[in-house]
């Protein structure tokens, strides 16, 4: 039994562009997406009593999905975090055709790749509705569904704006605390503008615990299951995110990443242009 909770905010077509953001300061957000100063763009620098990464200046986001510092916490460039996760003997990603398992690093650069080319042209109240849609019929077709597994699926601004929510199952699975875990996940997002994915194994391949980046559990999970949304225009940061979860990180990560393709082939094949963005649907 699944039971479903669209929370669309009004399905009208509200255009989440560069210049339209939700958010009580929207104001200050467009400014930002439509003209980014140097200001606004986090460096990329590094303090020498804590090794390359920290910077003196906020992080991206704080906890509201805000620009601006969070309290007690270390402020990290998420910018540079990329060049301290150890290069893959492979980039281009042949690991796939063999039977060894991918590296942490390997897993983060792929993700990272994932997040360059999975991108909107706009996005809508109605792409997330349909997105919470695909995933929970993605989910329900799978063998975890058939196994009993459940899951909970959110779709939000950086701000905390609610555009779809659903669980599918019952019990444990979609109980408040597997809920719980999905939004440190999500908060995971708007702290770093990464996937939760990305963030879990780059870590791991850096071998720094969450607590030295500024993600203390339990407050932030570092589990694979909450992405970005991205607008192919924009140089400052995600407007939202897509969480899914079902007690695996791998999983979950790549349901979202299957969603997404399927979504954007099917975009290119209604404009009638050859697909750009991931590959096919797997």
């Amino acid at each position: 039994m699944s039971s479903l909770i669209p929370l669309a905010l009004g399905l009208a077509s509200i255009s989440l562009s560069t210049s339209y953001i939700l958010s009580s300061n929207s104001n200050t957000q467009s400014r930002l997406a439509e003209h980014p100063t140097p200001e606004d763009i986090d460096p990329l620098s590094s303090n020498p009593n804590q090794g390359p990464g920290y910077i003196s200046v906020p992080p991206a986001y704080n906890d509201d999905g805000n620009r601006g510092s969070t309290s007690n916490l270390p402020d990290f460039n998420w910018d540079s975090f990329r060049y301290l996760i150890p290069l893959p003997a492979d980039t281009g990603f042949g690991w796939k055709s063999s039977n060894r398992m991918p590296s942490d690093s390997e897993m983060a650069q792929e993700a990272l790749t994932e997040e360059s080319l999975l991108r909107f042209p706009t996005f809508k109240m109605e792409d997330a509705v349909t997105l919470g849609m695909n995933l929970r019929k993605r989910f329900r077709a799978s063998s975890r569904h058939a196994k009993g597994k459940g899951c909970v699926i959110s779709i939000q601004s950086m701000q905390g704006a609610c555009m779809f929510a659903c669980a599918v199952g019952e019990g444990s699975d979609v109980s408040l605390d597997a809920w719980w875990v999905m939004e440190g996940m999500i908060k995971v997002v708007r702290r770093t503008g990464h996937s939760s994915f990305y963030i879990e194994k780059g870590s791991n391949a850096i071998g720094k615990p969450p607590e030295q980046l500024g993600l203390p559990f339990p407050e932030y999970r570092i589990n694979g299951g909450a992405f970005p949304i991205w607008l192919q225009s924009s140089t400052v940061g995600p407007i939202g995110v897509i969480g899914v979860y079902s007690g695996s990180s791998v999983e979950d990560h790549q349901m979202i990443i299957a969603t997404l393709r399927s979504f954007f082939n099917r975009m290119t094949e209604r404009a009638g242009s050859p697909s750009t963005a991931g590959g096919r649907d797997p």
